[in-house]
C-alpha cells in the first residue's frame, strides 16, 4: 500500500506517483522486518521517514528518522513484532511511553508521540540527540578529569532522581543510556527506557507491578545483588547501578570485569568491590565513601534516594579532604626451608669454609704483603797459616785454622746488612778480610716461614738471584 504525503491519498495499485498533485508515492511500514536495515525508506504513520538504524535491543529497534512536514529528525522506538502479540510486552510498552512523555526534565530524553499504525505497529517517538554515550566518553582519551567528572556526575544524578520522583524504576542504568550533548554545556540525559519497571497508576501506594517475579533484566556490568536473584525491587537497585557508573568514570573500569554475565553477576552478589584508592589513588576519600556506600551488597546499607546521594556527592566535591591512599598488600610469609635445602645449604657452607682455609694458607706462604727479608749473620772468612799463598794451589801447611774473634768494631761499616732496604746489598768480604784474601761464601738471605738454604746453593726465591 503506497500513500502521497502531500494530500495523504492512498493507493493500492503499485504506482508510483500521486495522480492529483504528482508527488511521489510512498510506502508505509507495516512491521519491522526482520533484518532492520531493509525498513530505511519506508514511511512511519504517514509522516515520519525512516533513514538509518540507530541500534536494536531486546525489546525493539531504533531508528533515525525525519518528519515529512516538519522537517524535524527524529528517533523511533519500534516494538519488536515478536513482542506484539504479548499482551503485557504491549501494555508495558505504552506505560512506559505514557510515564516518559511526562518527564518533563533537561536530564532525560523528551518523549514527542505516541502511537500505534493501522497495521499494528508500536512507535514512541523521541528528540534526536547530538552527541555521544558516556560509554563512549570513557572510552576515548583523555580520562576524566575531576571537572569533568563531577559535571557529568551531577547530571547523571539529576535524571535518575527525576525519573524515580515519577514511580519508575530504570532497571538498566549504564554508561550507554547517557548522551552527553554537544556544545558548550554538555548537557547529560537519559533515556532508553525499555526495561524500566513501572507501576500502573490508580491503584493507591500497592500499585500493580506489571514485571514478574523472579525475573532478571538488566546490565550484568551495572546490576544489583537483589536484581541478580530476582527478588523484588525499589529505587535502591537503581543507587547502586549509580555507584558503579561513578566508579567506571573515576577508576576506568567497572567495580566487576569477566568472561561473561554470569561471572560478574555472581561478583556483584559475593565478591567485595575493589577500592578506589587501589585503583585511583588520587580520588579524595569523601567521594570514595559516597560510591563506596551505593555499592553495599545489602540494600539497606544504601542511601535511601538518589537525592542523598547528590547531596553527598557535592558536599564531597566541595571539601574533598586529603586523597585516598593505597594499602599495601602484606609481603608473603616466607617458606620454611626443607629438608634437601637445609642439605645444600650446609654442603654450600662447607665448601665456602674450604675456600677460606685455602686462600688463607695460601696467603702465609706466598702472597705475604710484607714479605721482610732477613739477612743472617756473616761467617767470618777463614785466616790461611803463614807461609801459603791463596790462589797457588799449594798444600796449607798442617796445623788447624784459627779463626781470630772479631769484635763488632773491627767490621767496617760496609759490611753490616742495611736496615732501610728491604733488599740489601752483597756484604764486603772483600774489604773485610784484605784484598789478598779470598772471598768468603755468604749465606744467602731466605725469606720468613721459607726452609733455610744451605751454605753454596742457590735459593731461587731469593731477590736477584737466577735473573
Amino acid at each position: 500500500m503506497r500513500f502521497c504525503p502531500t494530500c495523504q491519498g492512498v493507493y493500492e495499485d503499485p504506482r508510483w506517483e500521486c495522480p492529483n498533485d504528482r508527488s511521489p508515492l510512498l510506502s508505509e511500514l507495516a512491521a519491522v522486518p526482520p533484518d532492520p536495515a531493509d525498513a530505511v525508506g519506508l514511511v512511519l504513520a504517514k509522516r515520519y521517514r525512516v533513514d538509518a538504524v540507530l541500534g536494536v535491543g531486546g525489546v525493539g529497534v531504533v531508528f533515525r528518522a525525519s518528519h515529512l512536514f516538519l522537517q524535524r529528525d527524529v528517533a523511533i522506538k519500534v516494538l519488536r513484532p515478536e513482542l506484539v502479540s504479548i499482551p503485557a510486552q504491549r501494555r508495558r510498552f505504552l506505560l512506559e511511553a505514557k510515564a516518559a512523555s511526562e518527564m518533563r526534565h533537561p536530564n532525560v530524553v523528551d518523549v514527542l508521540d505516541f502511537g500505534v499504525t493501522d497495521d499494528g505497529v508500536f512507535y514512541l517517538v523521541m528528540e534526536m540527540l547530538a552527541g555521544r554515550s558516556l560509554a563512549e566518553r570513557l572510552g576515548t582519551p583523555p580520562p576524566l578529569d575531576p571537572c569533568e567528572a563531577a559535571r557529568i556526575a551531577a547530571g547523571v544524578l539529576a535524571g535518575v532522581d527525576a525519573v524515580h520522583r515519577r514511580g519508575v524504576i530504570h532497571r538498566d542504568l549504564k554508561a550507554e543510556n547517557f548522551i552527553i550533548e554537544d556544545g558548550p554545556d554538555q548537557r547529560v540525559k537519559l533515556l532508553d527506557f525499555g526495561l524500566a519497571q513501572v507501576f500502573a497508576p490508580g491503584r493507591g501506594p500497592g500499585r500493580e507491578r506489571l514485571t514478574g517475579a523472579g525475573l532478571v533484566m538488566g546490565s550484568p556490568f551495572t546490576m544489583a545483588p537483589e536484581q541478580a536473584r530476582g527478588l523484588p525491587l525499589d529505587a535502591r537497585a537503581d543507587i547502586y547501578a549509580v555507584g558503579c557508573i561513578l566508579f567506571e568514570m573515576l577508576a576506568g573500569r567497572p567495580p566487576f570485569e569477566g568472561d561473561d554475565g554470569m561471572q560478574v553477576m555472581a561478583c556483584h552478589m559475593n565478591v567485595p568491590p575493589p577500592r578506589l584508592a587501589d585503583l585511583a589513588p588520587g580520588v579524595p576519600e569523601a567521594i570514595e565513601r559516597v560510591v563506596m556506600r551505593c555499592l553495599e551488597k545489602r540494600a539497606d546499607d544504601r542511601p535511601c534516594s538518589v537525592a542523598e546521594v547528590a547531596e553527598a556527592f557535592g558536599a564531597a566535591i566541595e571539601s574533598p579532604g586529603p586523597a585516598t591512599r593505597p594499602i599495601a598488600a602484606p609481603l608473603p610469609a616466607p617458606r620454611p626451608a626443607g629438608p634437601r635445602l637445609r642439605a645444600w645449604l650446609g654442603i654450600a657452607s662447607l665448601l665456602a669454609l674450604a675456600v677460606f682455609a685455602a686462600g688463607w694458607f695460601a696467603s702465609a706462604y706466598f702472597l705475604d704483603a710484607s714479605p721482610a727479608i732477613v739477612a743472617t749473620e756473616q761467617q767470618p772468612a777463614p785466616v790461611e797459616p803463614p807461609g801459603t799463598r791463596s790462589g797457588t794451589g799449594s798444600a796449607a801447611a798442617p796445623g788447624p785454622a784459627v779463626a781470630p774473634a772479631t769484635s763488632p768494631a773491627a767490621v767496617p761499616p760496609a759490611a753490616a746488612a742495611p736496615a732501610a732496604s728491604p733488599l740489601p746489598s752483597r756484604p764486603a768480604t772483600d774489604a773485610a778480610a784484605g784484598a789478598g784474601s779470598p772471598r768468603a761464601p755468604a749465606r744467602r738471605p731466605v725469606r720468613k716461614g721459607a726452609p733455610a738454604v744451605p751454605d753454596g746453593w742457590i735459593d731461587p726465591f731469593a731477590p736477584g738471584e737466577g735473573r
